[in-house]
């Protein structure tokens, strides 16, 4: 799965990174909704600088699938009559 790679650099005390977001939030030592905040109120830069495939492997099938609620739905009836 492709993930896109951003250049961040951190106004207030100079430090610079180029990674994923998930990784930027390892990095600068902050959860994901604080990174967004820094970059809203102007005190993080960040560019996108292209994508990565990272290591997550999918099937293309999401629990949410009709199929797969098909088939969850008729186990779960099926199981309150027993």
């Amino acid at each position: 799965m492709k993930v896109k790679t951003y250049s961040y650099h951190d106004i207030k005390t100079g430090r610079r990174f180029e990674g994923t977001i998930s990784e930027a939030v390892e990095y600068f030592d902050v959860c994901k909704s604080s990174l967004e905040k820094w970059k809203k109120s102007g005190r993080l830069e960040r560019k996108l600088i292209g994508s990565k495939e990272n290591d997550i492997m999918t099937n293309g099938e999401k629990i949410s699938s009709p199929e797969v609620k098909r088939v969850l739905n008729r186990e779960f009836i099926m199981a309150s009559f027993r």
